[in-house]
């Protein structure tokens, strides 16, 4: 593993997609409200973390020597609520507005995609890349492709709206809705799905119970490397970032698995966004 961690170090890589101001309150209940029917919590703290397009670049920034990033102006901002110290999330409110200025800016500055060895697409279906993802998608060298499912877009912003991807990169429910199948066997959906996107490689993240790559040459079912599991937020992006030069120089099935999932275990491990996996953390975790 560490001779193609060490090949994609000179990579030259573009990130594209949406920046997302992840907002974590950290609150406690302390009773309900006399003169409303809810219950009223106190705040202890608030952290911030660089989510959507900036975590990935910032999970490359270790492994790779030249990682560019073209985002909007103004993050969008995800504000989640926490029941402390326990961590659970009690309610989310979310503004995912991108004005028209932001977009035409960004437009201006992904004209040179055909520069870079790799572009990886970090669509969180937010409508950033609207008008200009086919054209970023049919210009780059090789494409990276991350689509993702969310409440603000649920069944709306699926990867098969691409016109091509090298690599594709998705979860189980995300597979569902693009293939519109509710309840079959993910292998032949898998599989069908990256004929169709022409791919050369597939992975579908499965939480717990792991991944599965898929290629031209068969699949491979990859078992999770950790189950201590502190916030979920983030795991795919750190999964998909960090596979995808690797899946670009040509890496098996079982090599992406294996990355993949030992990216997905470190990012776990901490809330939300917090920090990037380092190349000293993965090689670590690769070993166990």
């Amino acid at each position: 593993m560490n001779g193609l961690l060490d090949a994609i170090r000179p990579l030259r890589i573009l990130v594209i997609g949406e920046a997302i101001s992840d907002v974590y309150y950290f609150c406690t209940p302390i009773g309900i409200s006399q003169k409303d029917a809810i219950v009223t919590w106190k705040q202890h703290r608030r952290e911030d973390y660089e989510g959507g397009a900036m975590a990935c670049a910032n999970h490359l920034a270790d492994f790779c020597r030249s990682v560019g990033l073209i985002t909007q102006e103004w993050p969008l901002v995800k504000q989640r609520y926490l029941f402390d110290p326990f961590g659970t999330k009690v309610f989310a409110v979310e503004t995912l507005a991108i004005s028209a200025r932001e977009i035409a800016m960004v437009e201006r500055q992904v004209q040179d995609v055909a520069m870079y060895d790799v572009v990886i697409m970090a669509d969180y279906g937010h409508g950033l890349l609207d008008s200009m993802f086919c054209w970023i998608a049919s210009s780059a060298k090789f494409v990276a492709v991350m689509a993702q499912s969310n409440s603000g877009n649920f069944g709306f912003n699926l990867v098969t709206r691409y016109p091509r991807a090298d690599y594709v990169c998705l979860d189980e429910v995300e597979l569902r809705l693009a293939m519109q199948d509710r309840t079959g066997p993910i292998e032949p959906l898998a599989d069908k799905l990256r004929h169709l996107m022409d791919a050369k490689m597939l992975a579908v993240t499965l939480g717990h119970r792991g991944c599965l790559t898929v290629d031209a040459l068969g699949q491979t079912m990859t078992p999770a490397l950790s189950h201590d599991v502190v916030d979920r937020i983030g795991a795919g992006d750190a999964f998909f970032s960090i596979t995808a030069p690797c899946v670009a120089l040509g890496a098996t099935r079982e090599q992406i698995g294996r990355i993949g999932n030992a990216a997905g275990a470190i990012a776990v491990r901490t809330m939300g966004n917090k920090a990037p996996v380092t190349r000293a953390e993965l090689e670590a975790m690769l070993v166990q």
